[in-house]
């Protein structure tokens, strides 16, 4: 796919690879990286691939997964990561629907509206 510079696009990048992660961690934690993604605009491809890309080219820049690249975020700052999409979305969630969770809602909605009057 091709991307242009100013596109918006999440990264990947590796903070701690497992074998530089603390002794105290749970296990299980211990075993995988710790990552950091980022959401960006592009501004080209990484330091180790091509230096020298005209960010104004109206050709676009081919990516594919994996590729390092330069974005800068919302606030500023300029990060490089593995390209990871082109115009990722948000999707914060709370899990799925509990039952259980609603029958106690309605519940403590009862005991409050006996304790009022």
């Amino acid at each position: 796919m091709r991307g242009m510079p100013g596109d918006w696009v999440e990264i990947r990048r590796t903070i701690l690879s497992p074998d530089e992660r603390a002794p105290g961690i749970p296990v299980d934690t211990q075993k995988v990286p710790l990552i950091m993604i980022i959401k960006g605009y592009l501004e080209g491809k990484g330091s180790k691939m091509d230096l020298d890309l005209d960010i104004n080219s109206e050709e676009g820049i081919e990516l594919t997964r994996g590729d390092l690249v330069r974005v800068r975020t919302e606030t500023g700052r300029l990060e490089e990561g593995a390209f990871i999409r082109l115009n990722p979305g948000y999707s914060h969630g709370w899990g799925s629907f509990i039952p259980e969770i609603q029958k106690v809602g309605h519940t403590l909605s009862g005991l409050m509206e006996d304790s009022d009057g």
